[in-house]
């Protein structure tokens, strides 16, 4: 039996996507590594500087460069971006961040929300359009990123939580721009943190 060579890239894309997040992964826990490691009272503080370089550079600059250069041959689309519908956003947040005082957490919810949204509604949404239609490329990334992103969690929990969590959050990006699937993941972080952890 012989595959199409469009199966084959199709196959090819969605490695490449595993693999992407498999980086972010890899970042990340090397980032907690070093967190542990370097010597200081302000732990919360290390972490929170710690995620961001992880953040930085494994889960959208590394990404970033490579689908752009190797997939897009330096020419992936433009980011739908809403600055007026940003500042409120900043400004809500930062609301948020003086009302409950807790700064560090909800920064860091803010870092996982932006480099996730980056990387899933951006790079490898993008990346699954170039050979999926545009159902398939949601399904597909929220697939992994409810399964592959989560992976520590609990299977059945994060297909029914996070799976469709990604297709809503594909549907705003696409809709609104990323600033709106941003918001909802931060704010979905922020509810889990204050209020079930």
């Amino acid at each position: 039996m012989k595959i199409r060579k469009s199966t084959i890239e199709k196959i090819q894309y969605i490695i490449i996507a595993i693999s992407l997040v498999a980086l972010a992964g890899i970042m990340v826990n090397f980032a907690n590594v070093l967190t542990i490691a370097i010597p200081n009272s302000n732990k919360m503080l290390i972490s929170l500087i710690m995620y961001f370089l992880a953040a930085t550079i494994g889960i959208i600059g590394l990404p970033y460069i490579y689908v752009n250069n190797l997939i897009f041959d330096k020419d992936m689309p433009k980011c739908k971006f809403n600055i007026k519908y940003s500042c409120v956003f900043v400004f809500i947040i930062i609301l948020v961040i003086i009302i409950t005082g807790q700064k560090y957490e909800l920064l860091h919810n803010f870092i996982i929300a932006f480099a996730e949204e980056v990387l899933f509604r951006y790079i490898i949404l993008n990346l699954f359009l170039k050979k999926f239609s545009k159902w398939k490329s949601y399904l597909i990334g929220s697939l992994i990123f409810a399964v592959v992103l989560h992976l520590n969690g609990d299977f059945i929990i994060n297909f029914i939580t996070k799976f469709p969590a990604g297709i809503i959050l594909c549907y705003l990006t696409e809709k609104h721009g990323i600033q709106d699937s941003i918001f909802v993941h931060w704010s979905y972080n922020t509810l889990v943190s204050l209020f079930i952890l």
